[in-house]
């Protein structure tokens, strides 16, 4: 990605065997796995062809950049996605294997949810693996949701999926897809995002202050150490503005992250403070507890973790509505990431049991009408048990 870094060539029998070697190494000392950046970059064209240009509006542009640049420019053919790594992953997985309870995780440097399908399909090939597509600067919808599922198991039958909302290359969710919204329903919003999350079906993923509902930071420019977000300024501030420290508690130096006299990679900004974990901890209604909280419910309850999921036709795009099953179980979850109250026909809306929600007004506002419609406030959720 950067010239200094360098590009092995996965061609090179020498390269390849001493890769597994350096695996080998880490295993044999108790690493409980790996965690493969970019995992579909590491084999290129044999013959080096160049890459032919892009047609942006087939194409689209960089998850992160979602502006014209020569990444953008370019339809990425022969420098990632190649077929001769199934082969380079099996030799890892077959490695893993010998090391009882270790896991590969594969992050895929794509939007595709097609490849980490490919990757993770059967007992060969790696554990999981997760991709930008849902990562998206665009707000998230049910269609695309749904998509992401639909393409994943195209991918191969026997994969299993990694879901996760963010991580250190794109902007934080909080802000993504919540900035527009006031307070206190952006609280609101963000658990129910949390809520969502923990609720999809594969293993999830939360990047560190997601648990705390933390914004993107902006940083100025002398404090920048993204290279790409020096490349790209003013127009772009890169990835730092996720990248700034864990603030753990707000009466400490650099938030507690590091000691009095050390000045860490990036500021801490002001309004990170009050998101503290020192703020959260003991607040019962604080995003840290409802994340923890979401974690335990998910636990006790294995339908949302292994079951199947089907997702229900809605009129509004951003009313999210899913059943997760398994066995006897039968749980409908209901995610509203609109400003607007969003309604969901239901046949029998009198052997559901309510078990979970974000809602803080009146019972009556989870409007069960007449016509069997279940209608949820803005920015909410709720996770009802069904009886069939």
């Amino acid at each position: 990605f950067l010239k200094e870094q360098p590009d092995l060539n996965y061609h090179n029998q020498d390269i390849h065997d001493q890769m597994i070697q350096n695996a080998h190494f880490w295993l044999k000392r108790g690493a409980d796995g790996y965690r493969l950046d970019a995992l579909n970059f590491i084999y290129h064209d044999k013959e080096l062809k160049d890459n032919p240009p892009a047609n942006i509006e087939e194409d689209g542009l960089a998850t992160q950049f979602d502006k014209i640049d020569p990444y953008s420019m370019q339809r990425h053919k022969y420098d990632k996605s190649q077929p001769e790594a199934f082969e380079f992953l099996k030799k890892l997985r077959s490695l893993s294997n010998e090391y009882e309870g270790t896991m590969l995780l594969a992050e895929i440097g794509d939007t595709s949810t097609v490849l980490p399908g490919q990757y993770t399909n059967g007992p060969e090939m790696i554990h999981t693996a997760y991709s930008l597509g849902l990562m998206k600067n665009e707000k998230l919808t049910l269609e695309h949701l749904a998509s992401s599922y639909k393409d994943f198991h195209s991918g191969g039958k026997d994969s299993w999926p990694s879901w996760a909302f963010s991580n250190h290359d794109v902007i934080r969710p909080a802000t993504r897809w919540a900035d527009n919204i006031e307070e206190p329903s952006h609280a609101t919003f963000v658990n129910t995002l949390i809520a969502l999350l923990i609720s999809l079906r594969g293993t999830i993923f939360m990047y560190q202050g997601e648990e705390l509902g933390l914004a993107e930071a902006t940083i100025p420019y002398d404090k920048l150490q993204d290279p790409w977000g020096k490349y790209c300024w003013p127009e772009w501030q890169g990835r730092d503005g996720c990248r700034t420290p864990m603030p753990w508690d707000h009466e400490l130096i650099n938030a507690g992250f590091t000691d009095e006299g050390i000045t860490p990679w990036l500021p801490i900004p002001t309004d990170h403070l009050s998101h503290a974990v020192s703020r959260q901890k003991d607040d019962l209604s604080s995003h840290l507890n409802f994340t923890k909280e979401m974690i335990s419910f998910r636990k006790k309850h294995p339908a949302l973790k292994i079951g199947d999921i089907d997702f229900k036709e809605t009129e509004d795009p951003y009313f999210i509505a899913f059943e997760r099953k398994l066995d006897d179980q039968f749980y409908l979850c209901l995610f509203n990431i609109s400003e607007n109250h969003a309604a969901l026909k239901n046949k029998d809306s009198s052997s559901m049991e309510l078990l979970l929600s974000s809602h803080s007004g009146s019972d009556s506002d989870l409007n069960f009408s007449a016509n069997d419609e279940i209608t949820i406030p803005p920015c909410e959720f709720c996770i009802f048990k069904t009886v069939k």
